[in-house]
């Protein structure tokens, strides 16, 4: 018995998406978005700051919020679009599936947010995996992590003051 929780996006049954290509191919059809090697940071680049953005989130638990419905999350994550307007032009890296083969999307957040939610069908659409977005100067980011059959939703730098870290070297 499958106890993962539907997302509510647009899509009514998953995409099959089964491996990089496919991934690459519903970016193209499904989201109308076409991805080059430009829109990719180097793997080795996307190893050091997804786990640079772990051990912030994991050291900073008062930036996160219990969260123990899905369509909550969507709710949640729909309501920072209005919260980032000063930030829809900043270039952030979207973490997936496959961006141990093919590196994390660079994309201008603004961008990730006209995507949204049908984003998130290509991405995970059953979120079995966490949802991690972080600017590329590490200034904010937001992570949705799955905790059980719950989540786990971390955000910094978006509502306050930026948590910008000189000791950043990715």
């Amino acid at each position: 018995m499958n106890s993962f929780k539907r997302i509510n996006t647009i899509k009514t049954t998953p995409l099959h998406i089964e491996n990089s290509e496919d991934f690459l191919k519903y970016f193209e059809t499904y989201l109308k978005n076409p991805l080059t090697n430009v829109d990719f940071i180097d793997v080795d680049i996307t190893k050091k700051l997804k786990h640079k953005s772990y051990k912030y989130i994991f050291s900073h638990h008062e930036f996160s919020k219990f969260i123990e419905d899905y369509n909550q999350v969507i709710f949640n994550l729909a309501n920072l679009k209005s919260k980032t307007n000063n930030l829809i032009n900043r270039e952030v890296a979207i973490f997936h599936d496959y961006d141990g083969e093919l590196g994390a999307i660079r994309m201008r957040l603004g961008k990730f947010f006209s995507l949204f939610p049908k984003i998130l069908d290509v991405l995970d659409s059953e979120l079995h995996h966490d949802l991690l977005i972080v600017s590329l100067s590490f200034s904010f980011g937001i992570c949705v992590e799955i905790e059980g059959l719950d989540y786990s939703m971390t955000v910094w730098g978006v509502e306050h003051k930026s948590h910008i870290h000189e000791d950043t070297q990715i």
